[in-house]
């Protein structure tokens, strides 16, 4: 059931051999910055493709601190998962990539905020770099709720 007011994007149809669908052109999401959905349904999981700090509004990265650019990752996750209809307390498993593992405190102060008391299951990882110079970039899977 589709809580918000704002029409869902159109799905494209299931691939018949692997009945997954994907899901483009989403409302306040930055648009793929390569050949990716930002949504792929495979049954009852929702994949979400990595979310970076980018404004939806120029697509361009949001400069500054790691708290800052955790918010805009979190802004766009949420607009991805309210247009498959969903929000964060539908998100089972989380993966987050940190270009500075020093800042895991303060990337994870406004991921417990934003998640509050949901807890899904996570890691952090550190790598050396992420696109389009991010210090940030999240990645959920949910789960579709039951109607």
């Amino acid at each position: 059931m589709n809580d918000f007011a704002v029409p869902l994007p159109k799905l494209t149809r299931a691939n018949k051999t692997s009945g997954i669908q994907l899901m483009n052109d989403i409302p306040d999401v930055p648009k793929a910055v390569g050949p990716y959905s930002q949504i792929a349904i495979a049954g009852d999981k929702i994949y979400l493709s990595g979310q970076l700090p980018l404004d939806p509004k120029t697509g361009k990265l949001v400069s500054g601190t790691i708290e800052e650019q955790t918010e805009q990752v979190f802004n766009n996750i949420e607009a991805v998962l309210k247009g498959a209809g969903l929000g964060l307390t539908d998100v089972a498993r989380c993966s987050v990539y940190l270009t500075d593992m020093s800042r895991f405190p303060n990337m994870n102060a406004i991921y417990a905020k934003r998640f509050g008391g949901h807890r899904p299951a996570r890691e952090t990882i550190g790598v050396s770099a992420l696109a389009i110079g991010a210090a940030v970039e999240i990645t959920v899977i949910a789960h579709k709720r039951k109607e």
